[in-house]
């Protein structure tokens, strides 16, 4: 069901000496129907996000600190939305990907989805 989506993941600051990283994925919606309410879940273990905003044509929303969910709304077809956020860095973690979980409902067939983010990740975006 994830062929519906194109999701890849950009490092747009580097590791820097305060230790913040900053990343920003990008998710487009490749079918020909609309993608329903989408989220993005954050669970505990991104509690090191410093800011975070949803980026998209019609404007964004920035948000500071511990948020678990975030709603970014439906995605007409061939639309793109971003997630920007920044975070804490450890020697373990260069990504936040692995922890945070995509959920939508797909128009044409009802069905919801939820999946681990990385999984989704187009690896010719990398």
């Amino acid at each position: 069901m994830h062929t519906l989506l194109q999701i890849s993941e950009l490092t747009k600051a580097p590791l820097s000496a305060n230790e913040i990283i900053v990343k920003q994925i990008k998710i487009t919606n490749i079918s020909h129907s609309y993608i329903n309410d989408l989220k993005l879940l954050l669970p505990c273990e991104t509690s090191s996000i410093v800011e975070s905003a949803i980026i998209r044509e019609r404007g964004s929303l920035s948000f500071e600190g511990n948020i678990t969910a975030l709603e970014m709304g439906n995605l007409a077809p061939s639309e793109t939305a971003y997630f920007e956020y920044s975070f804490k860095a450890t020697p373990e973690s260069s990504s936040l990907s692995p922890h945070i979980l995509l959920s939508y409902i797909d128009e044409d067939t009802g069905q919801k989805a939820t999946n681990q983010l990385n999984l989704l990740l187009d690896p010719t975006d990398e």
